[in-house]
């Protein structure tokens, strides 16, 4: 059997991640054993990534300086058979993460400027057009108005603000507590939140919350779906990004939000239980069959 999908394009991150996993708890102002890598990130390329993985013909739009960075980007967008469209800035984007022992993040440095110089393509998109927040508002709303569909990655509570003027154009938003708190400015509840955006114009939501039940919205009805306890944890970053790529692919063949986000929440998981965002065994991993791509 085989699935029909629409095509998806994205817009947004590919950059450098270097990640430091303490081995021990770690004491304020003092020095831990741990240790270091660095590897391909971004939410965009994460989640594009997985959807690759999946038998997805995938278009990344991103940005990237004349450096050492951006040919490690290249060569490993090449890898998981994303085709990427990038235009020419500074110095590639990079981000600096310390994990604890347990996985959980403790402190993130992200130097993002080179993003603000992305300028969106003006012709409309077919399909899925997925952006994420760490794009420059214009480019944002450029890149809206020109898609089918629309999806929106948060990113951050920082960034998410970016989507406020959007509200109304975004037929999926991926988010997480924090960040639809963020968006729901004077919310206190996720569920208020989602109320609210709801009554903004928002058509669906997808908002994780950790290992709590994942918040979701879909034709003005919310509901929330059990995560079943998940204590391998490796590392958290990419998490949230598995949850949006398996979700879209299989909300994109057909499934209703509740059932897409059933397969998103398993694929997270996936992740949790490995060092990096990316696995290319994911489809097989979950069982999807193979897409036929229009």
């Amino acid at each position: 059997m085989t699935t029909t999908l629409s095509p998806f394009v994205f817009f947004g991150a590919s950059h450098v991640d270097r990640l430091g996993w303490a081995s021990e708890p770690i004491l304020s102002g003092r020095s831990t054993p741990g240790r270091f890598q660095e590897r391909v990130g971004g939410a965009a390329l994460n989640t594009a990534s997985l959807l690759a993985a999946c038998g997805c013909h995938i278009t990344l739009h991103s940005i990237l300086g004349e450096d050492a960075a951006a040919d490690m980007v290249c060569e490993e967008v090449a890898r998981r058979r994303v085709t990427l469209l990038a235009q020419s800035g500074e110095q590639t984007a990079q981000y600096t993460a310390i994990l604890d022992h347990d996985g959980d993040l403790v402190a993130a440095l992200a130097d993002m400027a080179i993003y603000d110089g992305f300028s969106a393509p003006e012709a409309s998109t077919s399909g899925w057009s997925v952006i994420d927040t760490n794009l420059p508002e214009q480019a944002l709303e450029t890149i809206a108005a020109n898609a089918e569909q629309l999806c929106a990655l948060g990113v951050s509570v920082a960034k998410i603000g970016k989507l406020q003027k959007l509200i109304a154009n975004i037929d999926l938003l991926f988010a997480n507590e924090g960040e639809a708190l963020a968006l729901a400015q004077g919310a206190i509840t996720v569920e208020e939140a989602l109320q609210q955006l709801s009554k903004q114009g928002l058509k669906s939501a997808v908002i994780s919350a950790g290992q709590n039940p994942v918040w979701m919205l879909e034709n003005g009805k919310i509901t929330r779906q059990p995560v079943s306890q998940f204590s391998a944890i490796k590392d958290v970053t990419g998490a949230g990004d598995a949850l949006a790529a398996l979700t879209l692919f299989e909300l994109s063949s057909g499934k209703s939000l509740c059932d897409a986000a059933i397969t998103g929440i398993k694929a997270s998981q996936l992740i949790l239980s490995i060092d990096g965002p990316y696995r290319a065994d994911i489809g097989q991993a979950l069982g999807l069959a193979a897409p036929v791509v229009l």
